[in-house]
C-alpha cells in the first residue's frame, strides 16, 4: 500500500519507515514531484499538519499524513510554538541531523 508522508525531510522519511517496516511504500514529495510551498497558517501545530495532509491529498489522490514541529518553551509562556519557524528571523539556519 503506497503511502505519503508530506515531507522532504529525508532523516524524518527514514525514521518514519523504520517504523513502518515493510507494510507500506512510503512517499515523499520530493519521490512525487511537489516542489509547491504549502501555507502554514493555522493557530495550531496539529492545523498546519491537517492543512498541509489535505493539500497534498488534492493533488495525488492518495493516502497522505503530514506533521508539524515546534518548540513550546514554559518560560515563554508556550511560545514560540507554531511560530518557531519564524520566531528566529529571516536570518535563521537550520541544522539538525538524525543519528
Amino acid at each position: 500500500m503506497q503511502l505519503v508522508f508530506a515531507t522532504n525531510n529525508p532523516n524524518k522519511l527514514r525514521e518514519i519507515n523504520h517504523i513502518l517496516g515493510d507494510s507500506f511504500q512510503l512517499l515523499s514529495l520530493r519521490d512525487l514531484n511537489i516542489e509547491d510551498d504549502i501555507p502554514e497558517n493555522e493557530p495550531t501545530l496539529e492545523g498546519n499538519a491537517l492543512h498541509k495532509a489535505r493539500y497534498i491529498n488534492r493533488l495525488v489522490n492518495l493516502n497522505v499524513f503530514a506533521d508539524d514541529t515546534g518548540l513550546e518553551i514554559d518560560s515563554l509562556n508556550g511560545r514560540p510554538g507554531v511560530h518557531s519557524a519564524r520566531f528566529a528571523g529571516e536570518a535563521k539556519r537550520f541544522k539538525c541531523q538524525y543519528r
